[in-house]
């Protein structure tokens, strides 16, 4: 806790559980204290590790409390069940016919000896099928003819065609491969961390840069919907304290979208600290985009909102402001760590 300064009379601090608390100090020394932000709004308890859209429009995501599970989200927002005994899962994808597709990086699991990973599509019905045994498989896609590409090691994008071995696409020293989705088109898309830029395959195996290196720093995983309009999550704002206060109604979720005349936009939602780490993103068939921040699941609805990336410029600044507070933070907290004062 932070000594009381001439000039001020309110407190932020951030207690290790998440909790945000005001503190109001009075004369002779009596203070009160209210909790401004709670860490179970985003639902902390319930990671969530993957989810896809089905054709229909019903949401897929692996269950936040039993990990070997994957749900299946209903109308009325309930969910149902719909595979057990996943183990280790690093992506999940759904094509036309209702078939998912996870990969489970089964080295992740704490053998003492190296363990292959496998890709498991899993039928409407629950049956399962291993369907391709690849050694650190993370990101998935799969196209209207039921061929799957996924990410191995980050280092290279294998595609597996039903009735053929794996071949190698893509990979290093040309790109370093993160997040994959295919347009209903065909086109397969891959986000690069290595140049900084997203790639695209087009129906015919011609891959080109869909956008000049460097315009997409820090790529992750990505999305594309109807219009071959791309979203493409980033990692740029990670460092950022969960919900900051005093800074979080100026900085932007770290989303871009990449239209089809490779022109860059960010999406524009401002303010939500449930967002502020987004990790995945999803597009409906409706064109509603879904956001996984890793605790939850967020919905922006279609049309979805674009500002110009320009002002990415205002959350770097915001970033070395967030930083410093931190840092006074950690310098003055004792039960907790102090995020900014304001003045009365």
């Amino acid at each position: 806790m932070a000594e009381r300064r001439r000039g001020f009379n309110q407190l932020y601090y951030l207690k290790i559980n998440g909790d945000i608390y005001q503190v109001n100090l009075q004369g002779g020394g009596a203070s009160t204290s209210t909790k401004v932000y709670s860490s179970a709004d985003l639902g902390l308890a319930s990671s969530v590790e993957g989810m896809a859209i089905g054709p229909d429009g019903r949401l897929y995501r692996s269950d936040g409390i039993n990990t070997d599970q994957i749900v299946r989200v209903e109308a009325d927002g309930h969910a149902t069940v719909v595979a057990n005994g996943i183990t280790e899962l690093n992506g999940l994808t759904i094509d036309s016919d209702g078939n998912l597709f996870v990969s489970e990086n089964l080295g992740l699991a704490g053998s003492d000896q190296p363990v292959p990973g496998r890709i498991v599509k899993i039928q409407p019905d629950g049956a399962q099928q291993v369907i391709a045994e690849v050694a650190s498989p993370t990101s998935l896609a799969v196209d209207r003819d039921g061929v799957v590409y996924v990410v191995d090691g980050f280092t290279r994008v294998l595609k597996i065609s039903p009735g053929a071995p794996a071949e190698v696409i893509a990979g290093d020293p040309q790109l370093d491969p993160v997040g994959l989705a295919v347009s209903p088109s065909g086109n397969l898309y891959i986000s690069d961390s290595k140049n900084g830029t997203v790639w695209k395959r087009d129906s015919a195996g011609r891959l080109q840069q869909l956008v000049r290196s460097g315009l997409v720093p820090n790529p992750t995983y990505l999305a594309v919907n109807q219009r071959e309009e791309v979203y493409v999550c980033q990692t740029g704002l990670d460092v950022l304290p969960m919900g900051l206060v005093g800074l979080q109604q100026a900085l932007q979720v770290p989303v871009l979208i990449i239209d089809k005349t490779a022109s860059i936009h960010r999406l524009g939602v401002r303010g939500d600290p449930a967002v502020l780490s987004t990790q995945d993103v999803a597009v409906a068939p409706s064109g509603d985009l879904y956001l996984n921040d890793g605790s939850g699941i967020r919905v922006v609805r279609a049309p979805v909102p674009a500002v110009a990336v320009e002002s990415r410029a205002l959350w770097r600044l915001e970033l070395l402001l967030g930083a410093a507070l931190v840092g006074l933070g950690l310098a003055l907290s004792g039960s907790g760590l102090v995020l900014y004062l304001s003045r009365s």
